[in-house]
């Protein structure tokens, strides 16, 4: 996203950053505007998720980014909320309060928004995807009006969203999703996101933020309630021996990849491709993104490539269980005492690396990757010296990613990491 500003930034062109050309100044500006420009996104869409520690920290960030002269007070105002922030409406309604504040400075500075991207939703496949993705163009357009892009953005952004609908009786329903089958609380809350959505779009702009706050809290609602098992989707779920029979083979595909075995690592994935008994047709474009990636490792050359396609398979299951509400559910258990054998933590931290993975669980992977990252690694003999400095090193690198993509290729290259030290183990004579 760009941010570009006229008359605001004229001091800091000209008064800041001494032996420097009004070009280098400007990019730097542009630079730091697009860093809180991507902040205050993040953290209005960790309001949505529901993750109030993610949003304070995030609020932190964007307080350290604001230039502190000449800044409205009623941005301090929302990020001291937002600090103090205990539940997902208090940061909902500190957002919309910050909505006011950035528009206040714009206005103030003269900033011109005219170079903001603005979000498209993406083509994808699945009702409930295409939908959500039609949710997150319209938080975003309603955002971009708020804080001083055109009135057009806030219009463009409610078309979107009647494009689709996921509620029993519409037309697009009828024609996308025919058989899907909303629980009915998800059905209210989509009802509710539509009908608030015309409300914004209808109000005059003081009365925006509050009801901005309100979508926003809906949307954490729906977030919160794809965490249960089937609440989302009133389709009967699958059969749970048959989707344990799933967890087995995505394990064994695992070990296959960590003990070096290609051949055991194929026959697992082709047991993978086999979609599990009782499968809801709704259900099926997020078993097929599944079963591409198992076809891919069954056709691994190597153990790299096993590795990347073990990843992805845990991926599609994890946007699968996000998707339908569906997954595994435990705790995370506590890792391994300091004194345990070395090789119980590196299973420790693989499993719940994958199960972070498996069930999008950001503790299940920070805590895996945690132990990974501090596990001493001694090598028997002294040889390995370059896999254990290896190992380690991916660990470190894993653990402050977020994205599941990034998070796959990391956890992809310690899995094929891991093989050719118990390989050698196994033919050490």
């Amino acid at each position: 996203m760009r941010t570009t500003t006229r008359v605001a930034m004229l001091g800091f062109l000209v008064g800041c950053g001494a032996g420097k050309s009004i070009e280098e100044r400007q990019d730097e500006w542009l630079e730091r505007m697009d860093a809180i420009d991507a902040e205050a996104v993040a953290l209005r869409d960790e309001v949505v998720q529901g993750d109030i520690s993610s949003v304070k920290a995030h609020a932190r960030k964007l307080k350290g980014l604001l230039p502190t002269e000449g800044r409205p007070e009623v941005v301090d105002t929302a990020l001291a909320h937002l600090e103090e922030a205990q539940t997902v409406g208090d940061a909902a309604k500190a957002v919309g309060e910050l909505t006011q504040g950035c528009r206040a400075c714009h206005a103030q500075n003269h900033a011109s928004l005219a170079m903001r991207d603005t979000v498209v939703p993406k083509p994808t496949s699945g009702a409930v995807a295409a939908e959500m993705e039609r949710h997150r163009a319209l938080v975003d357009g309603m955002w971009f009006t708020m804080i001083g892009g055109p009135p057009e953005a806030l219009q463009d952004a409610v078309n979107v969203l009647d494009q689709g609908h996921l509620t029993a009786g519409t037309e697009v329903r009828r024609r996308l999703a025919p058989d899907l089958v909303l629980g009915p609380p998800a059905e209210a809350i989509d009802r509710r996101v539509h009908d608030q959505a015309h409300a914004i779009r209808d109000a005059t702009w003081d009365n925006r933020p509050p009801l901005y706050a309100d979508l926003l809290t809906t949307c954490a609602s729906c977030h919160e309630l794809a965490k249960t098992r089937g609440a989302l989707a009133g389709a009967p779920p699958v059969d749970p021996v048959a989707m344990n029979d799933h967890f087995v083979d995505i394990v064994t595909l695992e070990l296959a990849v960590v003990g070096g075995e290609l051949e055991s690592g194929h026959a697992a994935a082709r047991e993978l491709m086999k979609p599990p008994a009782g499968l809801a047709d709704a259900w099926k474009p997020s078993m097929g993104a599944m079963t591409s990636a198992a076809k891919a490792a069954s056709e691994a050359k190597d153990l790299d490539a096993l590795g990347q396609a073990t990843a992805q398979v845990l991926v599609a299951c994890g946007r699968c269980h996000q998707a339908t509400g569906g997954g595994p559910k435990e705790a995370v258990e506590p890792p391994p005492g300091p004194t345990a054998p070395e090789m119980a933590k590196h299973l420790y931290a693989a499993y719940w690396m994958g199960h972070g993975l498996l069930a999008t669980s950001d503790e299940a992977w920070t805590r895996g990757a945690e132990v990974l990252a501090d596990a001493p690694l001694a090598a028997p003999g002294g040889e390995g010296v370059e896999d254990e400095a290896r190992v380690h090193a991916l660990a470190k690198r894993a653990l402050p990613l977020t994205d599941p993509t990034e998070r796959a290729e990391a956890f992809g290259q310690l899995l094929a990491s891991c093989s050719p030290c118990h390989v050698a183990l196994l033919n050490d004579p």
